[in-house]
């Protein structure tokens, strides 16, 4: 799918808002950078998020 501008102005801030709830989420836990990392190893995902 390819965004508009203004579309890509409108979804953006929602992307960083979500992402900043799952780091929030993900340290309530109690997982750390680390673990979190390791678990992305191990699915394959680097260091990039998993969607």
């Amino acid at each position: 799918m390819i965004l508009t501008e203004k579309e890509k102005q409108k979804v953006l801030p929602l992307v960083l808002e979500l992402t900043q709830d799952q780091i929030k989420i993900e340290r309530e836990r109690g997982r750390g950078r680390e673990e979190a990392g390791e678990e992305d190893k191990e699915r394959g995902c680097g260091d990039e998020m998993c969607w």
